[in-house]
């Protein structure tokens, strides 16, 4: 637990030791871009049609999956599960944290859609997670296969 608590410098600002070590250290990266990611798209959509945006937004979520996994078995942090592990991340973060979120903000917010009843949003939510389970197979096999093109080079990373 002290380990978790001591802080140390990484590439200027002080951080938690544990933020930069490891899995997490690996996945940091793509775990922010997947909330870039999230927010990018919307805006993109006004430029191109509504069909292109979400297409791009779904090809460049399940790119930072095979990264995420090739960065884990990459520098060395994990194995293949790690990977899998790491692609299942990215969906938690813009699906669950960011997607499913929004709809919770909503829900406590007390807002409704009228057609829908007092409890769309809650409703919503429970869809995310649906969506979470059903699709959680497809991150970590886009994790995996990311773990897979890492490991097929003998030299890794120093990190």
């Amino acid at each position: 637990m002290v380990e978790l608590l001591r802080l140390e410098v990484v590439g200027g600002p002080t951080q938690p030791a544990w933020w930069s070590r490891g899995w997490l250290g690996a996945v940091r990266p793509s775990l922010v871009l997947a909330g870039v990611n999230y927010f990018a798209w919307p805006f993109a959509a006004l430029v191109a049609s509504g069909g292109v945006a979400e297409a791009g937004f779904n090809i460049s979520r399940v790119c930072l999956m095979v990264w995420a996994g090739f960065a884990v078995v990459r520098k060395g942090a994990s194995g293949l599960l790690g990977a899998g592990f790491a692609g299942i991340a990215i969906l938690v973060v813009d699906h669950i944290a960011l997607k499913g979120g929004g709809f919770l903000l909503e829900y406590a917010r007390g807002k409704q859609i009228e057609q829908l009843g007092p409890h769309s949003y809650l409703m919503a939510f429970g869809g995310v997670v649906a969506s979470f389970i059903m699709f959680s197979p497809v991150a970590a096999g886009a994790g995996l296969c990311g773990g897979m093109l890492g490991r097929s080079n003998e030299v890794r990373d120093a990190a």
